[in-house]
């Protein structure tokens, strides 16, 4: 028959006991507690060591012209929604991949592919250069014709015979 614990018949205390010794490290522990660490940080000034190698290479520069996490979300969300707006043909070309397609725009390299295929326009002053050159609105008409996908290209986002091949 079960045994009924009450508030006066408390039930037995279990334990757990190891046998092997524990596997954490314990010299990590003051690494660890945020008081320790806040403590170090008034005495410092320093979150880490400045002087201890460290893994993460330290960053330096001026980023204050970036733009917003959020302005960038919507930027990326009109480009894949122009890149969606393309025929399928030239989709496939990409690989169906809005990253490829942002590799190709931005290679000057494919500058000329790209014009041919009419996904830039060239400027009217006669010198290809990355500021007179920009890309095609969404109403204005894209090219149409055969554009056949070449899976056989090795050069990762770069054209060939008309395709650009997926990563």
């Amino acid at each position: 028959m079960p045994t009924l614990y009450s508030r006066f018949k408390r039930p037995p205390k279990v334990s757990i006991y190891f046998k092997n010794p524990s596997l954490t490290e314990q010299c990590h522990k003051n690494d660890c507690e945020i008081d320790v660490i806040l403590k170090r940080y008034q005495q410092t000034g320093f979150l880490v060591n400045p002087l201890e190698k460290s893994t993460r290479t330290p960053m330096f520069g001026d980023f204050s012209d970036l733009v917003g996490y959020q302005e960038q979300q919507n930027r990326l969300c009109q480009v894949k929604e122009y890149f969606e707006a393309l025929p399928s043909q030239i989709r496939l070309m990409f690989g169906n991949d809005v990253g490829n397609y942002l590799q190709a725009m931005n290679d000057p390299k494919q500058t000329d592919k790209l014009i041919e295929l009419g996904l830039l326009k060239r400027a009217e002053t006669g010198e290809q250069t990355p500021s007179n050159i920009s890309p095609l609105s969404p109403s204005e008409k894209t090219p149409t014709g055969d554009f056949s996908a070449n899976q056989n290209s090795t050069q990762k986002g770069e054209f060939s015979e008309g395709t650009v091949t997926p990563t």
